[in-house]
């Protein structure tokens, strides 16, 4: 049977398969596999314990082989085995850092498919060949599927190229979406029913009672047979709510298509943790077994890059398509770099990263230095050229050899083939390639690809935006691949490799800031890996200046585009200096450029980006300043028709919700701000919210003397707006944009007076 695998997962010893074939139709498999690992003893004590694991059928018999050491490229002598019995493993593992000293194990990271992805060159979406097809009955609507009840050993020939640019020929998706009007904050049930969205987007409302929401759901997943369930919230509230129903009514779920999937765990549970200085929530994921379940609201690669993101990066990873697309694009970098690292002959080491190299405080100081970031002038210029290297920081850990083991390596130090670190007394390994650099290069290579098939005239609407998103998706993961090398737990990081990285691209910028200044150009602004400048802009003229730059650093800088205007606002608390992030400008296309106003802010309400998006279509039909300061009377005008529109109470309220996300959990709150109020009001209707997650309220009197009456969680909201309050946000977004043209004059609002009361019915 030929068809596209779509899914795999474990259930004791036994891998199941779902693959579909051409015609639609879904094939399940099951596969006995034992994953192997390699361990290395240490003295007799080492050896008296692994001989007791074979002994107890832990381990299988050992075969002696050699695998390099990660951080010394030295051979290491090792036992592999196959792991017979993964509970007890498990148990092993727990109580491992007691017998560090006596007995290693290494490959141990990685899951049981991944060891077997890896073993039989599978991955999602691969076009495979299979010997035994196991119907699941589909077209008689039979649930659960059925399975031959067997041991099976499977032989499984790839067809595809899980590298080639061409991955057309998806068999057909049925598709569906869950979701609730009241969002995750109400319960399911009476006032939040469940919604069902259809392909062709015939809407289904569920009955209101859990026995008729189950057999309602029941239904519809026999009627439709979907492959793919998108949801919002379903980690979260929607499948925690329908397995616990399920298990109270003794009435079966059809969510899962896998019959040993019978009992569900639906106990949520959720932790925090911190990147650079900010929480992210990460809570227990609900995937389906024979079927995708895709949430929405915690998918992160879905968010920036739809279903063709979470494919491309599904393939390239071999993570599940469920798993990627739960994980951040550090999780599908490390997938990748394991992957490299057993393919260049390591030992993967449970220990992750190596721990800084002790330096004085002027070493210290010299070489954590991060990005270089110039503060530009205040004020509006004109005709300004923007460049951009193209992927600094992955071209730099590629061209210069970047990674944790290659970074002060003890193979090169003190000899000719060292590769020194500009401005650090680091040095860079010039006998190895590094795992990190030689995973980046597929990723580069890819995205390559990618961007050169984009430049075909003849690309359909539908090819071109399917591109596009795997670009963005490849960006992302990327972009994640440089702060990862100084990630604690990155298995192939160190802190030198992250500060190598900066030097290498504080120097790739001043570079470019130098020869620019030496071809006549004026430099306004630079920042990390971008450079605007004041000069020629005649595009052969920038073209030439950008392959001068190119030749010289090794990293392709490109133009990125030219703008009649650029406008660099004070900072709030300075008004002599501006904020290096926070610009608007205006190409000479007319398109708009913005970076760190309130349109970009995530806690805007929606009310007020639409009102600076307004103002920015004013900006973009003008070409020059001078045609901005003669026409302030369109953007007067646009302030009082969104005025006019919040004092008269007709804004919808979705549209004023302030979305803000946490740092901590509610006790850990001090000060009575409005994280806390909403987050108390949340608490006593028993949900409890930990840092990382979204809020969402509408402030409904900012200066009530009890702190308690200002602020109510949207879910919970039906009084009174504070329109006041509103008011003077559109009036803050309103200046933001015109007083680097006008200055702020007060009194241009003074002939449009409040109507009506402060509050809103």
């Amino acid at each position: 049977m030929k068809g596209t695998l779509l899914d795999a997962w474990v259930s004791g010893n036994q891998v199941s398969l779902w693959v579909k074939d051409a015609d639609g139709r879904n094939h399940f498999f099951r596969d006995t596999y034992f994953f192997p690992i390699h361990v290395r003893t240490i003295g007799q004590r080492g050896e008296r314990f692994f001989l007791a694991c074979i002994e107890r059928g832990i381990f299988s018999e050992p075969r002696g082989t050699t695998r390099k050491d990660v951080w010394t490229g030295k051979e290491l002598f090792l036992y592999r085995v196959r792991v017979l019995d993964p509970g007890g493993f498990r148990k092993i593992l727990r109580i491992a850092e007691r017998y560090s000293d006596d007995i290693e194990y290494f490959d141990t990271d990685l899951t049981p498919i991944q060891h077997y992805f890896l073993e039989k060159n599978l991955y999602p979406l691969a076009t495979i060949e299979i010997n035994e097809p196991f119907s699941d009955s589909s077209e008689k609507k039979e649930y659960p599927p059925v399975y031959r009840d067997r041991t099976t050993h499977l032989h499984i020939n790839v067809l595809s190229d899980r590298l080639s640019k061409d991955h057309s020929g998806l068999p057909p998706f049925r598709a569906l979406l869950l979701s609730t009007p009241g969002g995750r904050f109400l319960p399911l049930g009476e006032r939040n029913p469940l919604h069902i969205i259809l392909s062709d987007s015939e809407e289904l409302v569920s009955p209101k009672d859990p026995e008729g929401i189950l057999r309602f759901l029941n239904r519809v997943l026999r009627d439709q047979d979907p492959d793919l369930i998108f949801t919002h919230s379903g980690d979260e509230m929607l499948f925690p709510t329908l397995f616990s129903w399920s298990a109270e009514l003794g009435l079966r779920l059809l969510l899962d298509r896998d019959p040993i999937r019978t009992v569900r765990k639906n106990r949520v549970r959720k932790r925090t943790f911190f990147t650079y200085g900010r929480a992210i929530a990460k809570t227990t994921p609900f995937p389906l077994f024979g079927r995708l379940h895709i949430d929405r609201g915690v998918s992160f690669y879905y968010l920036e890059s739809e279903l063709e993101g979470i494919f491309e990066m599904s393939r390239f990873s071999r993570l599940s398509i469920q798993k990627l697309a739960r994980s951040s694009p550090g999780s599908a970098m490390s997938a990748m770099e394991d992957e490299t690292a057993m393919d260049m002959g390591y030992a993967i080491p449970r220990v992750k990263g190596m721990a800084p190299d002790i330096k004085s405080l002027s070493e210290l100081l010299k070489s954590d230095q991060g990005g270089l970031s110039f503060r530009p002038p205040v004020g509006i210029f004109e005709n300004v050229v923007e460049l951009d290297f193209r992927s600094l920081y992955p071209n730099l850990m590629r061209v210069h050899n970047i990674s944790g083991e290659t970074v002060n390596c003890s193979c090169c130090r003190n000899t000719p083939e060292a590769k020194p670190v500009p401005a650090t007394l680091y040095h860079t390994c010039g006998r190895r390639m590094g795992i990190v650099g030689k995973t980046i290069s597929l990723l580069l290579d890819r995205r390559d690809e990618l961007k050169e098939i984009l430049k075909d005239p003849n690309l359909s609407e539908s090819e071109r935006r399917s591109n596009e998103l795997r670009a963005s998706a490849l960006k992302w993961s990327l972009v994640t691949s440089f702060g990862y090398t100084g990630y604690k737990h990155a298995k192939y990081g160190k802190r030198e490799a992250h500060e190598s990285i900066t030097a290498w691209g504080r120097y790739s910028l001043q570079t470019a800031k130098e020869i620019a200044e030496d071809q006549g150009y004026a430099f306004l602004h630079g920042l990390t890996d971008s450079l605007w400048l004041l000069g020629d802009t005649d595009l052969e003229k920038v073209l030439e200046l950008c392959r001068k730059i190119s030749q010289k650093v090794r990293v392709s800088l490109q133009y990125e585009t030219t703008y009649s205007y650029i406008v660099f606002p004070a900072s709030k608390i300075r008004e002599d200096i501006s904020v290096a992030t926070r610009y608007f400008a205006r190409e000479i296309s007319g398109e708009m450029k913005v970076r760190g106003i309130m349109l970009r802010r995530r806690d805007t309400p929606p009310f007020i980006k639409e009102f600076q998006e307004r103002l920015l279509e004013i900006f973009s039909e003008k070409n020059n300043i001078r045609e901005v300061v003669r026409n302030f009377s369109q953007f007067q005008k646009m302030y009082h028709e969104f005025e006019e529109t919040l004092l008269s109470g007709s804004v919808p309220k979705e549209k004023l919700i302030i979305r803000k996300y946490i740092s901590r959990s509610f006790s850990d709150y001090k000060a009575n701000n409005a994280s806390r109020i909403v987050l108390g009001q949340l608490v006593g209707e028993n949900m409890d919210l930990v840092g990382g997650e979204r809020i969402e309220y509408i402030v409904k009197d900012s200066r009530n003397a009890d702190p308690n009456q200002r602020y109510e969680a949207y879910h919970r909201f039906s009084g009174k707006v504070d329109f006041l309050f509103y008011k003077k946000l559109l009036e803050e977004a309103f200046w933001e944009l015109l007083e680097p043209f006008f200055g702020r004059e007060e009194s241009l609002f003074q002939t449009h007076q409040f109507r009506g009361s402060l509050f809103g019915k």
